[in-house]
């Protein structure tokens, strides 16, 4: 009888084995593959462009900053962003993509660890988003030179599952979009010098005003104790309002904050300290 007993064993632990076994298999055969999240990569851009109306060498003028995408029905994405603004000679331009839910948001930036150049213009980026389902989505771009009194390139759109492709643009008319002819030269320089320099303490801006029958430019002090400056349409100074140890400027134009008028902001930078 003992000699029987192993045999008789050994054939229930093949059942056993057999039968859970392939229960386990039909299981995870059944069991859902989780679905690949999507991501996504900046994959090019273009060289720096002109901003110049009367030279722009694509359809899309310099005073309008575009996003133009291609959805092919399945799970790509292919955006690109035209007229985008940087240094003009950055080392090299960075985007991170977070996709949360029906929100896709591009945060743009540059490295400038040689300085950069002084001055800003246009360029295109090309993006890819893959493993994107078929939906509703909101693309929001952020990029480092918009000014803070215009709207964020940001659309909401429907990807469906047959392909499809689409445009929105949004209108820019400070430096370097727009015709930029409308700043003297001198002034455009300095707004690249500001925007490569680190962020001033309050962050740097440039006001225009009439003053005594001429166009002038004033830009504020900056911490602690700096004179602001008041400049001509020539890049000359005239003098310094205010700042300094009083805070009552050089004394030479004293009268500037009661006499100035029409007053239009020129440039702010929008980075925060």
């Amino acid at each position: 009888m003992k000699a029987l007993k192993i045999p008789f064993l050994l054939g229930v632990i093949v059942i056993f084995v057999i039968l859970f076994g392939c229960e386990d298999s039909v299981v995870n055969k059944e069991r859902p593959v989780p679905p690949t999240p999507p991501t996504g990569n900046l994959v090019g851009y273009s060289d720096c462009k002109t901003s110049r109306i009367e030279t722009t060498t694509d359809s899309t003028p310099p005073n309008q900053e575009c996003i133009e995408y291609q959805y092919d029905g399945d799970s790509l994405l292919l955006l690109k962003h035209i007229n985008t603004g940087f240094n003009c000679c950055p080392d090299t331009i960075i985007a991170g993509i977070n996709i949360k839910d029906s929100l896709i948001t591009i945060q743009e930036s540059q490295s400038l660890e040689n300085g950069g150049c002084k001055c800003l213009c246009l360029f295109d980026l090309n993006f890819e988003i893959r493993n994107l389902e078929p939906g509703e989505y909101t693309i929001k771009v952020i990029s480092p030179y918009i000014h803070p009194d215009e709207e964020q390139l940001e659309f909401s759109t429907t990807l469906s599952s047959s392909p499809s492709s689409g445009r929105y643009c949004v209108e820019r008319n400070h430096y370097p979009w727009g015709n930029t002819e409308e700043n003297p030269d001198w002034i455009n320089k300095l707004i690249a010098t500001f925007a490569s320099e680190p962020v001033g303490n309050p962050p740097q801006s440039i006001w225009q005003y009439e003053y005594k029958g001429q166009r002038v430019y004033y830009i504020p002090p900056q911490c602690c104790d700096q004179f602001s400056t008041l400049y001509n349409a020539a890049g000359s100074v005239i003098c310094a309002p205010d700042g300094g140890y009083t805070g009552e400027g050089d004394g030479r134009c004293t009268d500037f904050f009661k006499e100035r008028k029409n007053e239009k902001l020129i440039w702010q930078d929008s980075r925060t300290n």
